[in-house]
């Protein structure tokens, strides 16, 4: 038997009389009482809403929010490495070994859930350090982050050229050293919540302080390491120059 105009849906509908369904209404339904009786039979479902299709799921969260709960360590460079630092130096490679990065909270330092040892932060072309991500940091509130107190040497890499006389020279610098920044921190960590704290190295004053035209030449490029006299300064300008971005919350 053909039934013209029958409209069916997916989703689970009772015929029966008028009645209000969810997100939409029911205007009329005819009921079928016989599929004998009647030759031809036109049932006609006018539905509005989310009866137009199945229902819309309720459920609107966020799945990945549980993941991305806790303190976000981030790391980057002023100006951006690889790039150039002002107008007489550029820097192609920076490698930073620090023995330790600590998040301190009101559960004091030393609290492994915000604490970790041996971090590489590189930057080169194509590449630049990850974020570290404290997922099981308590609720409280936060007063510095420290680094560089793990005990082991901090290591220091930095590859690019400078003008040195009206012309263009690769150096390089390298350093081990037992050194440490405690930068002061406001912020309270909310249970269930995220936060970030972005560290910033700002490489200026650093390169700055470098006497390019005095390094020794090694294979073709200017070198400071550890036992040159500039180093101190070079030092001393850098750990000055790590700071917290302006986002930090």
């Amino acid at each position: 038997m053909h039934n013209a105009g029958l409209q069916t849906s997916t989703c689970a509908v009772e015929p029966r009389d008028a009645q209000a369904v969810r997100d939409g209404t029911l205007i009329a339904v005819e009921k079928i009482r016989s599929m004998v009786r009647a030759p031809a039979l036109t049932a006609i479902v006018v539905l509005t809403g989310a009866l137009a299709g199945c229902p819309a799921s309720d459920d609107t969260g966020d799945p990945d929010a549980a993941d991305k709960s806790g303190l976000h360590v981030t790391w980057s460079t002023a100006p951006v490495v690889p790039g150039p630092v002002g107008l007489t130096a550029s820097i192609s490679r920076l490698e930073l070994h620090v023995s330790s990065v600590r998040v301190i909270g009101d559960a004091g330092p030393g609290d492994t859930r915000t604490s970790k040892d041996s971090v590489d932060l590189k930057w080169k072309d194509g590449e630049s350090p990850s974020d570290i991500l404290f997922k099981e940091a308590p609720a409280g509130l936060y007063s510095s982050v420290d680094l560089g107190v793990g005990g082991d040497l901090e290591q220091l890499e930095i590859e690019g050229s400078a003008l040195i006389g009206g012309s263009w020279m690769d150096f390089e610098i390298q350093d081990q050293a037992t050194i440490s920044a405690s930068l002061p921190l406001a912020l309270t960590l909310a249970a269930g919540d995220s936060a970030t704290i972005p560290i910033v190295f700002d490489l200026g004053p650093a390169l700055a302080a470098v006497p390019f035209d005095q390094l020794a030449i090694e294979e073709g490029r200017r070198h400071l390491d550890t036992g040159d006299a500039a180093m101190a300064a070079v030092r001393a300008a850098l750990i000055a120059g790590i700071h917290l971005g302006p986002t930090a919350r």
